[in-house]
């Protein structure tokens, strides 16, 4: 009786212990696939890392090579003495270097002094004119400018103030200070901007009007 409980506890242990051998067999296989795929992923992101490294290099060494200016869009400068407007690529007009933008429109200060048919001259010339003040707003430019008395755009002529575009003056309060000392007008700013009327032969600087188009 002993003797076959023996054999029975004998196969019983061996079944054991095949049966656990099979389960750590069972893991090891399982552990071996995980730990493969951990190194295949592994080495897919170096390579990754690798070829975008490369790239940044690549892009980095093209962008060095540059010519100053090549990385910016190209905008058509005005050759020397040329004040016209300056179209970009996308066809937007922009003011002439040295010109000053406001709203709508590209103002110069010049930095000589001449009498104000000569100072109406010279804005011609650069494809501009006199400064025209439509509105208190415009008007907020000649602060930029500084405390200079420079010559606008108006005059008297046939009885009325008239800007050099044929326009009236209609505002009275703009209309120039001075008991009309002269048929010209330079603009003043103080703590406010005032026209005050002046001697066409008087010597001012002048402000350049040119419109954004």
């Amino acid at each position: 009786m002993e003797m076959g409980q023996y054999v029975n506890l004998s196969a019983d242990s061996e079944r054991n212990l095949s049966e656990g051998r099979d389960n750590c067999q069972s893991e090891t296989v399982g552990w071996s696939k995980v730990y493969k795929l951990v190194g295949v992923s592994f080495g897919l992101l170096c390579i990754i890392q690798s070829v975008l490294n490369v790239s940044l290099r690549l892009y980095t060494t093209d962008i060095s090579t540059l010519p100053l200016g090549d990385s910016q869009p190209n905008i058509t400068e005005p050759e020397t003495g040329n004040t016209s407007l300056i179209i970009s690529d996308q066809g937007c007009p922009r003011c002439p270097s040295g010109w000053r933008t406001y709203m709508s429109s590209c103002y110069w200060l010049s930095a000589e002094r001449k009498n104000w048919m000569d100072a109406k001259e010279d804005c011609s010339s650069r494809g501009a004119h006199l400064l025209i003040v439509n509105d208190d707003v415009e008007g907020d430019i000649l602060y930029v400018f500084g405390p200079e008395r420079v010559w606008i755009g108006l005059s008297y002529q046939q009885q009325r103030w008239t800007w050099v575009d044929g326009s009236i003056l209609l505002n009275p309060e703009r209309r120039p200070r001075g008991n009309q000392r002269g048929n010209c007008v330079v603009a003043v700013q103080d703590s406010f901007v005032t026209f005050t009327s002046a001697l066409c032969r008087e010597s001012h600087s002048w402000v350049c009007e040119m419109e954004l188009k």
